[in-house]
């Protein structure tokens, strides 16, 4: 889309690059968490948080393949049932991740419905719990099947990172919210591929979707004697790698949520998180409410502004505002600001 925002990338990329992931949230910053990112040239996106997703269009929903979930407070879960709704009956394998006790949540929700007339539908939800030692287990619902849970399956995930696919990975930490474990994510691209526009207008090579296969051919690392047709001469993904491609590092994205600014919460974020380009973060409170955020196990503004300054982050995004400051939502952005000097949204 032609008003796709830019973000700068590390200096050492020399130049500004278009971003993959497109984030947004789901909701107005005083509603329900949850963040939706569109991945740039791919049929997929991931979400981050099930609070109500009305706001997303069904083919919003359809689009979703991984579904990231901090922890299972009901206005950060209360989707799942509009997600279901909107997915039962579809040839989907949709991925859900969330802390320990996730897969009993899950299995709570679907145990709360009646599946005698789907034995023909091909939806199944792989749903992954994991815990601070960095192991998964992950237990299929298989909706032919009344989501009856299938066997459980346990593996090591090294740093921490729950998922991995071409496009992207992400790594989680987990966090005190009061007495309960919460997850945090960052979502990172591995490297960021685009292409000089003026060698293709001095090659008189068209755009086209040969530009997706050429750069997923790259990402992939395909081997350079692999054949591509482009404007009816066959090259290489060496040769047009050579000419056309910049490639820099990729985009990082951060969410976090429900976490008090403790030491030992703030040394799990600067371990996830440095280095992120654009952070998600709530900011419930105000600074006349620190106390209440510190009781709630919630940030300030400020807090999540010096958190944002701490791991570099280029742009600040806040959310989760407590209700009882609707009138004062100004204020979130202006304490927010004196601790943070990028982009504040």
């Amino acid at each position: 889309m032609k008003n796709e925002p830019l973000i700068t990338l590390p200096p050492a990329a020399g130049r500004a690059m278009t971003v993959s992931f497109l984030p947004r949230l789901v909701n107005d910053p005083g509603g329900d968490p949850g963040t939706y990112v569109r991945i740039r040239h791919e049929r997929h996106a991931a979400l981050f948080d099930l609070g109500a997703i009305g706001a997303l269009t069904p083919r919003e929903l359809l689009k979703l393949s991984h579904i990231f979930v901090s922890h299972c407070h009901i206005d950060h879960f209360i989707g799942f049932d509009h997600l279901l709704r909107t997915i039962l009956g579809r040839p989907l394998q949709q991925h859900l991740y969330g802390p320990p006790g996730f897969i009993d949540h899950v299995g709570g929700r679907l145990r709360g419905y009646t599946w005698n007339l789907v034995t023909d539908y091909e939806l199944v939800l792989h749903v992954t719990e994991f815990d601070a030692a960095g192991r998964l287990t992950t237990v299929p619902f298989v909706c032919a099947d009344g989501f009856a849970p299938g066997a459980a399956v346990t593996t090591a995930a090294p740093d921490l990172i729950i998922a991995a696919t071409p496009r992207f990975r992400v790594r989680t930490a987990l966090f005190d919210h009061a007495g309960l474990p919460v997850a945090g994510y960052r979502l990172e691209e591995p490297m960021q591929v685009n292409f000089r526009r003026e060698r293709l207008h001095a090659e008189n090579w068209p755009p086209g979707p040969w530009l997706t296969t050429l750069r997923r051919a790259i990402r992939d690392g395909v081997a350079d004697d692999f054949p591509l047709t482009v404007a009816g001469d066959r090259h290489t993904v060496g040769e047009l790698r050579e000419k056309l491609a910049i490639i820099a590092p990729g985009q990082v994205f951060g969410y976090l949520t429900d976490l008090a600014a403790t030491p030992t919460n703030l040394a799990q974020v600067h371990r996830l998180l440095t280095g992120c380009d654009v952070l998600f973060c709530e900011a419930a409170f105000l600074d006349d409410d620190r106390q209440r955020a510190r009781q709630t196990g919630h940030l300030t503004a400020r807090e999540a502004g010096v958190i944002a300054a701490d791991i570099g982050a280029r742009k600040l995004v806040l959310f989760h505002f407590s209700p009882k400051n609707h009138h004062r939502r100004e204020l979130y952005y202006r304490q927010a600001g004196a601790a943070f000097h990028g982009e504040l949204d």
